[in-house]
């Protein structure tokens, strides 16, 4: 599937939340709805719904788990804050591709 199918393709093709690249959207990948579940099963918190999360391949990073209502969505600067958290803790961690999970079947993978 191509990520502009993707039911969360606006966030990464949308100017109100992130406009990526051709290039860079031609590197995602989105999983298939059993990929997807086993890449949620690996990495995340079953009981934590609804969230994104975002988890490193390979384990460097581990889980980093962020729930929709810890970012403070809406508010400048909480999203600000919620940004460098991620920013951070993926910079130091990071070796190979982030799956970006958004439910359990709804997952993108990113270099």
């Amino acid at each position: 599937m191509d990520i502009k199918d993707f039911s969360f393709g606006c966030r990464f093709t949308d100017e109100k939340f992130a406009m990526f690249s051709e290039s860079e959207l031609s590197e995602m990948e989105v999983l298939s709805k059993e990929e997807a579940d086993s890449i949620w099963s690996e990495y995340c918190d079953n009981d934590a719904i609804p969230l994104s999360s975002f988890a490193v391949n390979g384990k460097g990073l581990g889980n980093l788990t962020v729930l929709i209502e810890d970012c403070g969505w809406g508010d400048e600067v909480s999203e600000r804050e919620t940004t460098l958290l991620l920013k951070s803790s993926l910079e130091k961690s990071i070796n190979g591709c982030v799956y970006v999970c958004y439910y359990r079947k709804e997952v993108v993978k990113v270099t």
